[in-house]
C-alpha cells in the first residue's frame, strides 16, 4: 500500500485523526481534493504536480481543477516526492466527481478507512461552525443555535446516504477497510491511545506496521458541553417536530446513535 484514504465528512473528527496519524511518519495531506482550497504543499510537491500535468498546474485555481480531474495522477505525483512515506488523505462528500471517486475506490495500492461520528453531533457542530465562520480554533460552547427540522432532514438523508454508498462500494469491490468511530477511537483519548486502538485496524487493511515518531498533537474541543441536547436553544421543539413524522423520527433516532 502506498496510500491511506480516509472517507469522512465534515465535523467527524478527521482533523484530529489527521494530526495523530502525522505523528507516525505518514505524509498526511488532509483534504487533498477540496473543491476550493489549494492545501499545504511543499515546493517539491508543487513542482511534481506541474510536471505530471504538463504545465497545466500553474496557479492555485488550476491546481484545484486538475487534481480533481486527475486524482490518481495527483496521488502518484505527490507520493513520488517522498517514496518511502505512505501518503494519507481525506475524501469528503463533494470532493470528487463520480468518475474520480470510482477510480480511487478501484485502486489496488490504497488502504481505506471510514471515519464516522454520532450524526447529531456533526450536524450541531456544523451549524455552529457556520455561525462563527470558522471550523477550528474557537470555543463554540456558548453558542446555542436554533435547529431547523427541515434542514436536519435534508442533511441527514445526504449524510446517511453518502456513508452507505461508500461502504457498499468498498464491499462490492472486495476492499478491506477500517471502520473508525470518533466516540470509540478518538474522543477522550490521548493521541497514543488512539493509535493503539486504530493501528491494528489499519494494518489489517494492508498498511505496514507504523510506530510513533513524534508525540501526537492535541487539539482542544470546540464545544465542551457533553450533552448535545444542551448545545442548542430549541432541542425539545426540534425533536417534537421531527417525531411528528414517522420517517423523520427514524432519522432522528439514527442521528442519536453512536456508530
Amino acid at each position: 500500500m502506498r496510500f491511506l484514504c480516509i472517507l469522512a465528512a465534515a465535523r467527524t473528527g478527521s482533523t484530529r485523526l489527521n494530526r495523530i496519524l502525522n505523528s507516525t511518519g505518514l505524509n498526511t495531506k488532509s483534504e487533498l481534493f477540496h473543491p476550493h482550497a489549494r492545501g499545504d504543499l511543499a515546493p517539491r510537491e508543487v513542482e511534481a504536480l506541474a510536471a505530471a500535468s504538463n504545465g497545466a498546474v500553474h496557479d492555485a485555481e488550476a491546481y484545484i481543477a486538475w487534481r480533481r480531474q486527475n486524482p490518481l495522477a495527483t496521488l502518484n505525483a505527490l507520493q513520488g516526492v517522498r517514496r518511502k512515506r505512505i501518503l494519507a488523505f481525506k475524501v469528503f462528500p463533494g470532493h470528487l466527481e463520480r468518475e474520480g471517486l470510482q477510480a480511487l475506490l478501484a485502486a489496488d495500492d490504497i488502504a481505506y478507512a471510514i471515519l464516522r461520528r454520532r450524526p447529531i453531533d456533526c450536524f450541531i457542530s456544523q451549524e455552529k461552525a457556520q455561525i462563527v465562520g470558522k471550523h477550528r480554533g474557537i470555543d463554540t460552547t456558548a453558542i446555542k443555535p436554533e435547529l431547523s427540522p427541515e434542514s436536519f432532514v435534508g442533511w441527514a438523508k445526504w449524510h446517511k446516504g453518502w456513508f452507505k454508498k461508500m461502504r457498499t462500494a468498498l464491499v462490492e469491490r472486495g476492499k478491506p477497510f477500517a471502520e473508525l468511530s470518533y466516540e470509540r477511537h478518538i474522543e477522550g483519548r490521548t493521541g497514543r491511545q488512539t493509535l493503539e486502538a486504530i493501528l491494528p485496524l489499519l494494518e489489517a487493511c494492508g498498511l505496514p506496521p507504523l510506530g510513533v515518531v513524534a508525540e501526537p498533537d492535541d487539539i482542544p474541543r470546540q464545544d465542551n458541553e457533553p450533552d448535545y441536547r444542551l448545545r442548542v436553544a430549541n432541542w425539545e421543539s426540534f425533536a417534537q417536530a421531527l417525531r411528528a413524522d414517522p420517517a423523520d423520527a427514524l432519522l432522528l433516532e439514527w442521528a442519536q446513535t453512536v456508530p
